[in-house]
C-alpha cells in the first residue's frame, strides 16, 4: 500500500511538471533587435514579430490585435492570447544624443536631435552653424553601430538649396572633428521643410556628421535621425 501511495505521488510530480515545462516552452520574450519592440501600433512598412515563432513579418498598418501579412506567403496572421504580434520599429540612435557643431552661436548643435522635425529656424528647433568654411555638425551615439540609413530635415523657412552637396560621414575618429571618418553618402537636395532618408551600405562608427566641405556656408538642420535597420 506504501509503495502504491508512493508511486501515485510521483506520478503527480512528474505530470505537474511536466504541464509546466510544456507551458513555459510556449512562452517567449518580445525579440531583441535593434529597435524598440513592443505590443504598439504599426505603420505601414513596419516589422512585426510573431512571437510564438520569431517569424518577423511586414504589416500594413495595423493596431495590437490586427492582423499582420507575410510578405514572402501574404499569408495573414492573426494576434490573439496565443500568438502575440510585436512592433519592431527602428529606434533613432541620434535622438537625445550629444552634438556638437563648427561654431556656437544661438541655435545650438542639439536642436537637431531634439526629436522635434518643426522645420521653422525662429522655433529653436534647429541648429545652425555661422557663415564659415567648411560648417560641420556632428553627433556622438556612445558607441559604435553598423549605420545604413541617416534622415535629415531640412530648413522649411528659405534656403533650400544651402545643405546640397553636404557629406555624411560616419566612424570611430575624431581626427579633424570627425570629417574626415569615411563618406557614406552626399546629400543631393532636400526640398524645403521635408525630411530625407539617406541609405547606404551600412558603415560601422560612433559619430556621425554633416560636413559641407570647401565652401564658404551656413549649416541649418532641422533634425537628424541615425538608424540600423
Amino acid at each position: 500500500m506504501m509503495i502504491s501511495r508512493m508511486a501515485v505521488r510521483v506520478i503527480l510530480f512528474l505530470t505537474l511538471f511536466t504541464g509546466l515545462c510544456v507551458a513555459q516552452s510556449k512562452v517567449k520574450d518580445p525579440p531583441s533587435c535593434p529597435c524598440s519592440c513592443g505590443p504598439k501600433s504599426l505603420a505601414p512598412g513596419d516589422a512585426a514579430v510573431q512571437s510564438s515563432t520569431n517569424e518577423t513579418l511586414k504589416a500594413e498598418s495595423l493596431a495590437p490585435g490586427d492582423a499582420a501579412v507575410q510578405s514572402s506567403t501574404n499569408e495573414t496572421l492573426k494576434a490573439d492570447d496565443s500568438t502575440s504580434l510585436y512592433v519592431c520599429v527602428p529606434r533613432n540612435l541620434a535622438l537625445k544624443a550629444t552634438a556638437v557643431q563648427s561654431s556656437p552661436v544661438q541655435h545650438n548643435a542639439k536642436n537637431a536631435v531634439d526629436g522635434n522635425r518643426n522645420s521653422v529656424l525662429a522655433s529653436d528647433s534647429c541648429s545652425q552653424t555661422e557663415e564659415e568654411m567648411s560648417p560641420w555638425w556632428r553627433v556622438d551615439l556612445g558607441k559604435t553601430y553598423e549605420i545604413n540609413r541617416v534622415s535629415i530635415t531640412n530648413r522649411g523657412d528659405g534656403f533650400a538649396k544651402k545643405i546640397n552637396d553636404a557629406q555624411i560621414r560616419i566612424g570611430n575618429s575624431l581626427i579633424n572633428n570627425g570629417n574626415d571618418n569615411p563618406i557614406a553618402t552626399v546629400v543631393d537636395f532636400i526640398p524645403l521643410g521635408e525630411t530625407k532618408s539617406f541609405k547606404f551600405r551600412p558603415v560601422m562608427g560612433r559619430y556621425v556628421n554633416i560636413f559641407i566641405p570647401a565652401r564658404s556656408e551656413i549649416l541649418t538642420l532641422c533634425e537628424v535621425e541615425v538608424f540600423v535597420d
